[in-house]
């Protein structure tokens, strides 16, 4: 059975792996998203630890429940956001949400909110944290001279403006992966609301990826490349380091890699993706005399 505290320390992984800002610290400007109401930042905070706390509270909880359900506790705080009737929700509410707009922990509203700017979805900010934390992606320094700021525009889209800066060859080392990201999430505004247009224009959510280890990947709205992503190997990898790095307390280094790899195996083996055999091979092993404690 799992224990308290060990349960407590799971989810502090998960909330420092996915960076969800505490509710009095996120960014959002409340003149440009009024409806972002410190409340609104609470309840999108405690559903995102509801829903984490029902997943981990299994027997054997597996990381598919997390990234790909398609229901979520939402409480009329949370109704806007959702486009649900808030008549429909009595307290906190375990509800079925909209399977072609909704896709796991990736689409709930603090998440997004968390790697949102003050007035606009900040698509790169969102395609770093992607490239980073989810995918485990190398990205090294801009370039120099590169603009670090997107330069405004009239009549384009948030994608138009990234895309118009960051299609020269200096910039794809690292925008080949970072666009992607950002470009999938785009029918998400930055509270998490969704929406078809950006300033009157309609959104082009369309990606097309190469560096899965899968093959090309093509996608034309955010669940559809959610799914693809992680289902794919690269994805599984980076959960497996990110696990390793939070309670070894350190980055892996190179004598680490059988362990990493054992660790990946069994985790993939039939697309099991059970956690706590991740929690008990590390427990396990040896290397667990190097581990610096996690706060």
């Amino acid at each position: 059975r799992w224990r308290p505290l060990a349960r407590a320390k799971l989810m502090r992984f998960f909330t420092s792996w996915l960076e969800v800002k505490e509710p009095d610290t996120f960014t959002i400007d409340p003149l440009i998203f009024p409806a972002f109401t410190p409340q609104v930042a609470l309840a999108a905070v405690q559903e995102t630890e509801a829903f984490l706390k029902h997943q981990l509270s299994k027997a054997a909880p597996n990381l598919k429940d997390i990234t790909q359900s398609t229901e979520s506790f939402v409480s009329s705080a949370l109704a806007e956001i959702y486009d649900i009737q808030s008549s429909n929700l009595t307290g906190t509410t375990l509800v079925q949400l909209d399977a072609t707009r909704r896709y796991g922990i990736f689409t709930q509203p603090a998440v997004i909110a968390s790697h949102s700017g003050p007035a606009t979805t900040r698509l790169v900010k969102r395609g770093v944290f992607f490239t980073r934390k989810v995918m485990c992606l190398d990205m090294g320094a801009p370039p120099n001279g590169i603009a670090m700021v997107t330069p405004p525009a009239t009549a384009v889209t948030e994608r138009d403006r990234v895309e118009s800066v960051t299609t020269p060859s200096t910039c794809q080392g690292c925008h080949r992966f970072i666009n992607p990201f950002g470009f999938m999430q785009e029918n998400y505004d930055a509270i998490g609301r969704w929406r078809t247009t950006d300033d009157g224009h309609a959104i082009n959510a369309s990606i097309a990826t190469n560096f899965l280890d899968e093959g090309s990947m093509t996608a034309d709205a955010p669940v559809e490349a959610l799914k693809q992503f992680t289902n794919s190997l690269r994805f599984k990898q980076c959960f497996v380091r990110q696990l390793f790095r939070f309670y070894m307390g350190r980055t892996e280094t190179p004598s680490d890699s059988p362990l990493l790899r054992k660790m990946f195996f069994a985790f993939a083996d039939n697309d099991d993706q059970n956690i706590v055999l991740q929690l008990k091979l590390l427990a396990e092993s040896s290397r667990m005399s190097r581990r610096v404690e996690a706060p």
